[in-house]
C-alpha cells in the first residue's frame, strides 16, 4: 500500500479516532507526507500499523508525516505493533516525522510507540516529537523489539502532574522487551520528566547503547534512569 500526501482530520467523541489504521497483514506499506489531526475524546492514534497475521517478513516506511493531537483522551502520534514473535514486522522505519501531542490535558500519551517484536533493521530517526499531559507521557516508547536505532531526534516532553518517577513521564522509555537499542545523538528536553528511562534487566550481549545525546532535565528527575543495574552503556551523554 502507498498512502501519500493526504490531509486527514479524525475527530469526535467516540472511543477511538484513528487517522490511518492498517490492521491484519500490515506489511510493505509506504506512509509518506500526510497531514493528520486526531482528537477530540477517546483514545486516538494518528498513524497505526497493527500487524497480527503469521505472514512472511515485510517492510514498512513511515516518513515525512505531520501529526497533531487535539484531544481530552489519551493519544498516540505513531504506533507500530506486531502481535508476538510469530507475528512480527521485520523492518519498520519511522523517520523525518513531526509529531505534536501538546494540546492534551490527559495521561498515557505517546509520540511514537514501537512494539514490533522485530530483531533488527528498525529505525526511528530525525523525528521531532513533542508531548505534554498530566502524567505517563512518553516521547518515544520501545516495548518489545531488538536492534532498534533511535538517532538524531528532537524530543520535548513535559508533565503537569508532579516530577516523580511514579508519575512516569519520560522522553525515551525502553520497556522490558527492548534489547540492543542504540540511542544516538538525540536532543532531549524534559520538564517534570526523565530523559531516558529503562525498565529492563541485563541480558548478555543485549545491552542498550546510549551515546552522544544532549539531555536537559528540568525538575527533580534524572537525565538517564535505569531500574535494574547495568542495563545499558552510556558514552558521552
Amino acid at each position: 500500500n502507498s498512502i501519500r500526501n493526504n490531509t486527514i482530520n479524525s475527530t469526535g467523541e467516540f472511543l477511538t479516532n484513528h487517522g490511518i489504521y492498517l490492521l491484519g497483514d500490515a506489511r510493505n506499506n509506504s506512509i509518506v507526507g500526510n497531514n493528520v489531526s486526531i482528537g477530540y475524546k477517546g483514545s486516538s492514534v494518528g498513524i497505526y500499523i497493527n500487524h497480527n497475521e503469521a505472514t512472511a517478513q515485510g517492510v514498512n516506511e513511515i516518513s515525512s508525516n505531520t501529526i497533531k493531537g487535539f484531544t481530552e483522551g489519551s493519544s498516540q502520534g505513531i504506533r507500530v505493533d506486531g502481535l508476538s514473535t510469530d507475528y512480527f514486522l521485520a523492518s519498520t522505519t519511522v523517520n523525518d516525522n513531526y509529531v505534536d501531542m501538546t494540546s492534551l490535558s490527559s495521561s498515557n500519551n505517546y509520540g511514537i510507540r514501537y512494539n514490533t517484536y522485530a530483531t533488527s533493521s528498525n529505525s526511528i530517526r530525525r523525528n521531532t516529537v513533542i508531548t505534554n499531559g498530566t502524567s505517563t507521557n512518553y516521547g518515544i516508547y520501545v516495548g518489545t523489539a531488538q536492534g532498534v536505532v533511535i538517532e538524531g531526534n528532537f524530543i520535548n516532553t513535559s508533565s503537569s502532574d508532579g516530577n516523580t518517577i511514579a508519575k512516569g513521564s519520560h522522553a525515551i522509555i525502553l520497556d522490558t522487551g527492548a534489547y540492543s537499542v542504540d540511542i544516538l545523538n538525540n536532543t532531549i528536553n524534559s520538564f517534570n520528566s526523565s530523559g531516558i528511562y529503562s525498565t529492563r534487566s541485563v541480558q548478555t550481549n543485549l545491552i542498550n547503547n546510549i551515546t552522544g545525546n544532549i539531555i536537559t532535565v528540568t525538575g527533580n528527575l534524572s537525565a538517564v534512569y535505569q531500574t535494574s543495574s547495568s542495563g545499558f552503556v552510556a558514552n558521552g551523554t
